[in-house]
């Protein structure tokens, strides 16, 4: 990294830190909720300005190598937090989505900030569309998995009728269930196109559209889970606290998709 993009990296952690410490003050602190939100705001503002400048002196898209990827990630993660606290009114998802952001931010700092020598088969049309909609699916359940942790955390206050400070702040459990089903859906559609672009890629790249390499396993894993969570709520009424288990589920393979196969499984895709 430039000197430019290392430091607004650095800015964008302090920023990050900061605005975990106003949003957990809101918790206690109700007059802190336009300090909390403002600071999220600046936070992003600057975590843009530094994906604009990895651009700028890479000359590719900000989401070929892992680190990259997960500046685009926590990127899109607080992009869409900040869209749905504007809709509607969700200040409380901060408490957990910008620690979160913070965090994988931070583990990014270990990774490899520059390959030894890009690979021609990262570039071209199909490989920035199917990762980019990969990332956009990925970010979508991360919202979904942030929901959903909301949801049963109020459902188990209001069945132990033991109401803690977050409780006032939750919103209705029916809000929070059918936001995570509706960021689900947008995710599940973008994985489907997510998938089928990398198999045109892959094609184009390596000679064979489909080889079960461990991305592309645990690609489908995730894709069949999230899709019998689909079709259990649809065709058989799940939703609450089963929905929720099952959702919690599916997630476990994204992490495991977008951080164990890159670290540390041999796949054509470790690089990225």
């Amino acid at each position: 990294m430039t000197q430019a993009s290392g430091g607004l990296y650095v800015l964008t952690l302090i920023l990050y830190a900061a605005s975990a410490a106003t949003y957990f003050g809101f918790l206690y602190w109700r007059h802190w909720e336009r300090a909390a939100a403002w600071t999220g705001r600046l936070a992003l503002t600057v975590h843009t300005l530094t994906i604009a400048a990895r651009v700028a002196e890479s000359g590719r898209p900000p989401f070929v190598y892992l680190f990259e990827a997960t500046l685009f990630f926590t990127w899109l993660l607080m992009l869409n937090y900040t869209l749905l606290e504007a809709i509607l009114g969700l200040k409380v998802a901060g408490v957990f989505v910008t620690p979160v952001t913070f965090i994988l931010l931070f583990a990014a700092a270990a990774m490899p900030k520059e390959a030894a020598a890009f690979d021609p088969t990262l570039s071209g049309a199909w490989v920035a569309v199917h990762l980019s909609l990969s990332i956009l699916a990925y970010a979508a359940f991360t919202m979904a998995f942030v929901l959903t942790l909301m949801y049963l955390l109020q459902e188990r206050q209001l069945r132990a009728k033991a109401f803690r400070l977050i409780f006032r702040r939750l919103p209705s459990l029916e809000i929070l269930d059918t936001w995570s089903h509706r960021l689900i859906d947008v995710g599940f559609a973008l994985l489907t196109l997510g998938i089928i672009s990398g198999s045109i890629w892959a094609g184009y790249a390596w000679g064979s559209h489909w080889s079960w390499d461990p991305k592309e396993t645990f690609s489908i894993l995730t894709w069949a889970l999230y899709g019998v969570y689909l079709i259990l709520r649809a065709r058989f009424g799940w939703n609450g606290r089963k929905a929720a288990y099952l959702s919690l589920a599916a997630y476990a393979m994204v992490l495991a998709n977008f951080f164990v196969v890159n670290l540390f499984l041999n796949s054509l895709h470790r690089r990225l």
